[in-house]
């Protein structure tokens, strides 16, 4: 009765979906290109980059990308509009380290420099198009925020350590339980 009763709530237990939990983006692997005047022309391209908090890669255009625990932010240090062509922005690319699963525009980004900026996200990989955008940035040092929701590819090792031991007692039982 009691072993029928532990094999019901291992099964019960192993069952229930795993919480979800977004990870930081530090330690993960990134390549971030500035592309203009098209999506497939960049004007610069980082190279594989390992997050750390305060990373920042500067373009040769009028902005910068900074990262933190979850995230990016686009810096616009100079004054008027991002020329308007077809695309005008960044493309970021998660390598390795991450599973992304959502991105969104923060509302905390500035009012003068968010609208009409166009975020798309598909799998790891995020592209910001600010053509034409900030055409009333007077004083420079506008921010659009871009919160990342990302999970680790692999699980933790205490996560794996308490599976483990949870694995190892259900077996004792079993062994006692038929011995």
């Amino acid at each position: 009765m009691r072993l029928r009763f532990l094999v019901s709530a291992v099964i019960v237990l192993l069952g229930l979906p795993l919480a979800a939990r977004a990870d930081s983006i530090i330690g993960s692997t990134v390549d971030v290109k500035y592309l203009f005047p098209t999506s497939s022309n960049a004007v610069t391209d980082s190279g594989p980059l390992t997050v750390t908090n305060g990373l920042q890669v500067v373009s040769p255009g009028n902005a910068n990308v900074t990262f933190a625990s979850n995230v990016i932010t686009i810096t616009n240090p100079g004054l008027g509009p991002f020329t308007a062509s077809s695309f005008n922005g960044f493309d970021i690319s998660f390598l390795a380290g991450l599973l992304i699963n959502s991105v969104s525009i923060d509302p905390l980004s500035d009012a003068s420099f968010a609208p009409g900026a166009i975020l798309t996200f598909t799998g790891n990989d995020i592209q910001i198009n600010l053509a034409g955008t900030c055409g009333t940035c007077s004083t420079g040092n506008q921010n659009i925020y871009l919160d990342v929701n990302a999970t680790a590819l692999t699980p933790e090792p205490s996560s794996l350590a308490l599976l483990g031991t949870g694995v190892l007692g259900i077996l004792g039982a079993v062994r006692r339980r038929f011995v």
